[in-house]
Parts: C-alpha cells; structure tokens; sequence
C-alpha cells in the first residue's frame, strides 16, 4: 500500500471561504501526512504532492490514513471501484454535470468503501478526489499557509461551461507532469510513473468535452505530445497566448510572465527565472524522481496563475474572446498538421509583419482586408509558391553536345535539382544533381574530347568571350561559365554553374527584408546552398520602394551584361572589376550613389569587413551573403567582426566588443530547401553563445505544396 501511494501525485487543493484577492500567494506543496495535520485549521485552500514523508514508518502512515476525527483530503478507493464513480467527483470539481452513475454499483459517499469491498480488505490501487472540507471551529487556527485561490465561477463563458487550466512539463515532445487546475483546486499528475497514455485515458472525457474550456499558454507542443503520447486531441481550447496576440497584433511569440504583467492584479510567476537556469543545467529535470518540492511549487503555480489570469484576459478582450476561442481551435488543427510547428503569415496592412495564421484568418472572416492569409487547409487562400523560371537553363542545356544530354538531362525534375555542368577533355562529363555527382551519360566510355569543347565554346562565341577572370562576360543571363585552362593557354575543361531566377523565394522571409526597414541581414549557407539565388529575389522586392544598389563581385546577382539581369527589377547594379577591389567598390558605392540599401553577393575578407561596418555607420542599410554558419563565424578572425566579436587575449579567448554589423542572420541549411534557422537579435545571440548558452533561434519551414510558412521558436528565455 506504501508503494502504490508513492506512485499516486495527484495534487487537490479546495477552495477558501473567503474571496479570492488579485495577488497569488506561492501554494504551499505537502508531504501525505503532513497535509492531513495542517487540516485541522479550517478550510484554507491548499496543494499536497501527497508523496509520503521518507521517515515516516507505514504503521504511522496507517495511523493518519485511519484518523477519523480530521478531514480527509484523500480518499482510497478500490481498483475494481465503479468509474463513473471517479469521473462524477472530478466532473464535480471542474463544473460540469456528473456522468450517470451505474444503477448497479452506486457511488461511494466521503469516508466510505466502495460498494462490493470489504472491510479491512486492502485495497488494490489508490486513487485521489477532491473532498469538501468542513471548518472546524474548535481547533486553534495556526500560522496562515501560502494557498491557491480558486477561480470565481464569474469567470465562466457565456454559455455556462467550466473552465479549466491545463499545462505539461517535460522535454519537447514528451509529457513527464500534466497540470490541471480547476475552481476547486490544482491536481498534478505524475506521466513518468502513471504513464502518459494512462492519465490521458483517465482525463479524456475532459480533455475532449465540448462543455468544459481548456485553458493553455502555447498550445502548440503541448497539443500534439497529448495526441502522439496520450492518444487525445484536445477540444474546446482558449490559447492565452492567442488572446495576447488579439490584444496587441505587434506581440506574435508572447511569454507567459510577460501576460500576466499586462494583465495587472500583481499577478507574476517570480520562479521562472530560477527555473530557466535549472532546465539549462539539467535537460532531463522533469523526468527525475523523486521530484524535489519547490518544481511541485512552480508547476502548480503554473496552471493556478493561468486560471487566474482568465479573468481579466476576457476583460480585456471583450467581444474578440468569441474570436480567440476560434483562433485557438485553428491553432490546435495547425499544431497537430505542422507536426507542434507554428502556423504564421505577413500582415501587409501591418508592414509585412509576421502574424499567426489562424489569427488572421479568424480576423479575414470579420471582414478584414488582409495579404497572405494562410495556411489553405484552414480555409485561408494558399502561400506564395516560389515560381522558377527555365529558360535560361534550357537555353544553357542546348549548348552542350547532343549525346551529354540523353541520360540524366533529360528529366525534367533532375533539371529542378541541376547545380553545375563540368566537362574536361579526357574525363566522363559530369554533374552535381540533388548534392550527388553524376555521369551525363550511361555509358562510361563516353569521355569529352577537344571537339566538344569547341562546339561549346563556339556556341557562347568564341575563346575571346572569357575575360581575364576566365569568365563569360558577354552574356546578360544568370549562368557562369569558366574556363580551365593549360599551360600553353588552350582551354581544356569549363564549369556551368547554373543560376536561376526563382520569384518568391524570400517570401519566407518578408518581415525581415520588407518589415525590418532598418535592419540590416546577414545570408550564411554553404556553396550551392541558394544565398545568392534567395538575395536576387529580396533584391527585386526592396526596389519597389527604395533606392537599392547591387555590388555585384563576380556578376552573379544581375548576369554578366551591360544590362542587370530582369530578376533583380528596379535595383542598380555596380560591377567589380577584380575581387581585390570589392571593398573599394562598396565605399565608392555609398559615397557616390547615396543607396538606401546596398546587396554584396559574398563578403569574405577583412577589408570587404571594413566596409561594411563604414557603411553602416553612414546609415546604409546592408544584405549580404557570406560563407559557413553562424557558430563558425565567430570563429573566424577574418569575418568574426561582422558579429562583432573579437579575440580578448592571447588564449584566443572571444568576446563581443561591439554591435555586430548585421541585425539579423538568416541561414541556409545545407540541402534543405524549404528549411532555415533565424535570429533576429544577432547581439543577443552572440552573447548567448559566447556563453555556452542555447542560441534564440526561429527555425522556418515552407510546405513546399502550399506555400504556407510554419515556425518554431527555440528561446532559452522563452515560458517552460
């Protein structure tokens, strides 16, 4: 019996005769007996971890258990007990009518065995309800006890549903506590020793009825772990964070804490803080046992305070609360379809910034003239699809020798994933498709000989076409072509890059290059990853409204002609004559051309560093791309100023001197094309990692059907 109580943490705090004041007092978390004792001064609402006191023996545990002459605030029930019996009292305790009792086997009353045991029978597991306690006027009232107030019934919704506070601890995708607070008390469920698929059977009634409103803050993870681990999906749900959204639309990724502090009442979580450090030094936290006291504390709070703060957020949203609680069905659809990933879109009427999808959507259905509304499988229109454009490819494709283009070429989806084209005399011609090198041809006998260079090299115009760079230069198309060349001078093998204009391919980013105005972005990724094909199309939307200038080091951004390339729209472009004079180029560029944007293609040495951080100090706006991630930049001593980050001793030591020169980083998962990592406080993120701490990340996915944008946001400062 001593084991099967050990196993039991169901938390159940009742309700206080007196009203509930605006401050909640920190709940106070009780071994078994020790609750019992504290029973005995009235009817102070409080929260029991009911896990048995380590020295106590099990004749003295037997002994509180068989104490009549105090109020029970547990009651031990048989297994074989009648479960409409069970779900009737915690129906009870959220405010909802009891499910029908079995004319069978009625309900046991408070105090009494269940029917069909007998006495003194032990019973086969052990099983916790919420008891009313009755104030005993003769005993002495101690030192008054930290407590949870309940939440007044005035809170409930129009129609007369109860409303709970639900949450789960535990590592992302794992539920190791599910929290519940209801007006009659808090109860805290332990999944590692229930079993998450078990207390999710015993709740589901609640967790799916439509009669009953489940509080959540972020539903996102929470949603799809119940549903993955506990077989439930979750009905009837108001995100707290979706009514904060309805509140201020500037406020997308709002934190618990930073709720509570707008809501007023002096309402705060003060543990989160210490919580945060405690998750840093120990990921698996939650799931080790027995858990310490004060993480009982901090996860009770959690669902007392969310419950708690229902109130005043229904105040304050007043006839958008309907629309909320719509809002927070969607949410659950996307975070159940975007596997817990955050549906999200670019409010146009609102400079582009980023909204959550479900959000906008319930507000399109008021009437609102809005851009981007999506994801389509909620009813909204479909995301911007990036549109690549071939021709230019084809016309590449048909330079090449008939026999090259038979194999591999002439797939129309290997053609989508074409990279570059090498042809050496003497070798198998060859290609990088999808990050794998392949021959052209199936027979491998087939080798490229000097004629075939000369038909290609015919084809482009001639051996006077490549400059001193050994490039193409008399094409205005987005290809490079090089040449290799001998001693003697003869050329013997050339390389095709392909380059392509895909419109829409930052569309992803929008808030970024089309809201931050101001802010200066930093594009990383590995060769071939798609930096410069994604800083073309944010090239085109910037010179719709600003004076944007390209500095195009190798004519890669705009082509190789007199005339920028049509992919880049309205934007300037300056040509480099040789990559040494990069540096000078973008400082002539900012002095003589007054650009309220300046584009770099690549930025890969100290002095292009330089001139970066000249031109912002000038207030020129910067997007650039640059090689490697964003941890290995600040590794680097050639580019680790562009972070801001300089060497601090001799022991090679690293720290941030200065403000980095870009705000924001975008990086480019090397083969991912529809997945990239955000930072949008580079300072932040530097000192973070400098630190040895979890960088602040956004981690974006485009349905690459749909269009539609998802997020997911990685913060060490963000709620647990």
């Amino acid at each position: 019996q001593q084991q099967q109580q050990e196993q039991v943490l169901l938390a159940a705090a009742e309700p206080s005769a007196a009203p509930a004041p605006d401050a909640l007092e920190e709940p106070a978390v009780l071994p078994a007996a020790a609750a019992a004792e504290k029973d005995e001064s009235g009817p102070d609402g409080k929260i029991s971890s009911l896990t048995e006191s380590a020295s106590e023996t099990p004749a003295e545990k037997q002994d509180n258990n068989n104490n009549d002459s105090k109020e029970q605030t547990v009651e031990q029930t048989q297994e074989n007990a009648s479960p409409p019996a069970t779900e009737a009292n915690a129906a009870a305790a959220v405010g909802v009518p009891e499910p029908a009792q079995s004319s069978e086997e009625p309900a046991s009353g408070p105090g009494e065995k269940p029917a069909g045991e007998k006495e003194g029978e032990p019973e086969a597991k052990t099983q916790l309800q919420p008891q009313p306690q009755t104030q005993q006027q003769s005993q002495p009232q101690p030192q008054p006890q930290p407590q949870i107030e309940p939440q007044p019934q005035a809170t409930a919704a129009a129609d007369d549903v109860a409303i709970v506070a639900l949450r789960c601890k535990g590592r992302s995708g794992t539920v190791d506590l599910l929290q519940l607070a209801t007006p009659q008390g808090v109860y805290i469920f332990d999944c590692v020793l229930l079993g998450v698929a078990e207390v999710c059977r015993a709740l589901e009634w609640l967790l799916v009825s439509p009669s009953v409103v489940k509080l959540l803050h972020d539903v996102h993870k929470d949603a799809l772990a119940l549903q993955r681990l506990g077989g439930v999906r979750l009905q009837r749900v108001l995100d707290t964070q979706v009514g904060a959204e309805l509140l201020s639309r500037e406020q997308l990724h709002v934190g618990f804490n930073k709720l509570l502090e707008e809501l007023g009442g002096g309402l705060t979580h003060a543990a989160k803080t210490k919580m945060q450090t405690a998750m840093d030094e120990d990921a698996e936290l939650w799931r080790k046992r027995p858990l310490k006291e004060e993480y009982f504390v901090y996860a009770a709070l959690d669902v007392a305070l969310l419950l708690k703060a229902h109130g005043r957020l229904r105040e304050r949203l007043g006839l958008q609360y309907a629309a909320a609680q719509r809002a927070s069905d969607l949410r659950v659809q996307h975070a159940l379809a975007n596997q817990g990933r955050r549906a999200v879109a670019f409010d146009a009427a609102r400079n582009h910034s980023m909204s959550s999808a479900e959000v906008l959507q319930v507000l399109q259905e008021e009437g609102r003239q809005l851009e981007h509304k999506q994801p389509a499988a909620a009813g909204g229109d479909a995301g911007e699809l990036p549109q690549l454009n071939n021709e230019e490819l084809q016309t590449l494709i048909a330079m090449l020798p008939a026999s090259f283009t038979q194999g591999v070429l002439a797939d129309c989806q290997t053609l989508d994933q074409l990279a570059d084209v090498e042809l050496d005399v003497g070798r198998p011609p060859m290609a990088h498709i999808g990050g794998k090198r392949l021959r052209l041809c199936e027979d491998s006998t087939v080798v490229v000989t000097a004629e075939d260079l000369d038909t290609v090299i015919s084809k482009l115009g001639g051996p006077d076409v490549f400059g001193p760079n050994n490039r193409v230069n008399s094409r205005s198309w987005l290809h490079r072509i090089s040449a290799m060349r001998g001693r003697g001078g003869e050329i013997c093998g050339i390389t095709a890059r392909v380059g392509r204009a895909v419109t829409g391919c930052a569309a992803p980013f929008r808030d970024l290059f089309c809201g931050m105005r101001d802010k200066s972005v930093l594009v990383l990724g590995s060769p071939g990853a798609g930096k410069t094909t994604i800083i073309r199309d944010v090239a085109r939307l910037l010179a719709e409204e600003a004076n944007v200038v390209i500095v195009d080091t190798s004519n890669e951004i705009a082509g190789d002609g007199q005339v920028p390339h049509p992919c880049v729209g309205e934007a300037r472009r300056m040509m480099v004559p040789s990559l040494s004079m990069q540096s000078e180029v973008m400082i002539e560029c900012v002095q003589n051309h007054t650009p309220h944007c300046m584009i770099i293609d690549e930025i890969g040495r100290p002095k292009e560093v330089e001139a970066v951080r000249m031109a912002r100090q000038r207030g020129v706006r910067l997007i650039a791309g640059a090689r490697g991630t964003f941890t290995g930049l600040t590794k680097l001593p050639d580019l680790c100023g562009l972070l801001g980050v300089s060497v601090a001793n001799d022991k090679g030591d690293l720290q941030r001197t200065t403000d980095p020169a870009f705000d924001v980083v975008v990086e480019l998962n090397s083969g991912e094309r529809h997945a990239w990592t955000v930072i949008t406080d580079t300072a932040r993120a530097v000192d973070l990692h400098l630190a040895g701490k979890t960088l602040p990340i956004q981690t974006r996915v485009r349905d690459p059907t749909t269009g539609a944008v998802e997020v997911e946001f990685t913060d060490p400062d963000s709620d647990l």
